[in-house]
């Protein structure tokens, strides 16, 4: 074998070596991005359960019940002035 065939070999291990490594990066991207998706879906999910519960635990009984005391007195006042 002579140098110039020894070169062609290493040339064409390189550029297999390069093909393969492009295969397996894409791969692991495409592996990542699936990943993101999943913890941002989580992460929203997440949030979302936050905001139901606090809107549950303390803010939406006391505001229902502002805006049913306002009700009554707007329907009060409505009757005195028909009246």
């Amino acid at each position: 074998m002579n140098w110039e065939a020894i070169g062609a070999i290493g040339e064409l291990v390189g550029a297999i070596g390069v093909v393969v490594t492009l295969i397996y990066l894409a791969y692991q991207i495409r592996q990542n991005t699936e990943q993101l998706e999943k913890s941002t879906l989580a992460a929203k999910a997440a949030a979302q359960n936050a905001s139901n519960e606090a809107l549950q635990t303390t803010t939406l009984p006391a505001f229902r019940l502002k805006s049913i005391a306002f009700c009554r007195r707007s329907k009060r006042h409505v009757e005195k002035v028909k009246t």
